[in-house]
C-alpha cells in the first residue's frame, strides 16, 4: 500500500511542473525561440498531470504551454523570414 501512495505523490508533481514550465516558456517569449523547449516540457508534464487529482493546475499549465509554443513559433518564423530581428 505504501508503494501506491508514493507513486500517486510522484504523479501529483507532474501538474505543478507542467504549470511551472508552461509559465517559463510563455515568459521567455522575449528570448525568441528559446522559450519553445520550456513550453514543450510544460506540455508533456501537463498532459501527464491530467491523470492526477490536480487537474486544474495541469489545464492551466497546458494552456500556458500551448500559448508559449504559438508565440515562440511566431518569433521563430519572424526571425527566419527576416521580419523580426534582435
Amino acid at each position: 500500500m505504501a508503494k501506491n501512495s508514493i507513486k500517486t505523490k510522484v504523479g501529483q508533481v507532474d501538474s505543478e511542473w507542467g504549470l511551472l514550465f508552461g509559465f517559463l516558456g510563455l515568459s521567455a517569449f522575449f528570448l525568441g525561440p528559446l522559450g519553445i523547449p520550456e513550453s514543450i516540457i510544460g506540455l508533456i508534464f501537463s498532459l501527464r498531470g491530467l491523470k492526477t487529482d490536480k487537474k486544474i493546475l495541469a489545464v492551466i499549465g497546458l494552456v500556458l504551454s500551448v500559448i508559449g509554443l504559438i508565440v515562440g513559433a511566431f518569433f521563430l518564423v519572424g526571425i527566419i523570414t527576416g521580419d523580426l530581428s534582435f
